[in-house]
């Protein structure tokens, strides 16, 4: 399995090289990819190692400090209505002026169908 985490102090590629093979010196780690550019390190292992055993491993380094690279589960967390907020917002204001529109000129279903469609289309054609 692998797991990206977020590494704070690296300065220069000997940073790197120092975390990397303090990294792969634990058991359970297959490989280690450090990146300065990043400020992160990928890494495969066997079964899953906690954030702290890793900080422990790279201790002996006082400065560099790791940490999850919680954006996977930020992107996991979000609710079906999080996610779909805005298309939900596009759809209700569509059908709040149809349905404005058909009330006050007294319209039937089929016009405000009609109405609905053409809204539908004009803004989803801004995204195109």
């Amino acid at each position: 399995m692998k797991h990206t985490y977020n590494i704070t102090g690296m300065t220069c590629n000997n940073c790197v090289a120092k975390i990397k093979s303090e990294l792969l010196k634990m058991p359970d780690v297959l490989s280690a990819e450090v990146s300065l550019e990043n400020k992160s390190a990928t890494i495969e292992m066997n079964k899953h190692i906690s954030t702290v055993a890793l900080q422990e491993a790279i201790s002996p380094h006082k400065k560099y400090i790791i940490t999850d690279d919680d954006t996977e589960m930020k992107e996991e967390t979000k609710s079906f209505v999080q996610t779909y907020k805005p298309i939900l917002l596009i759809f209700f204001y569509i059908t709040l002026i149809s349905s404005v529109v058909t009330f006050s000129f007294e319209l039937n279903f089929h016009d405000w169908m009609n109405l609905f469609m053409a809204q539908f289309f004009l803004a989803f054609s801004f995204f195109k």
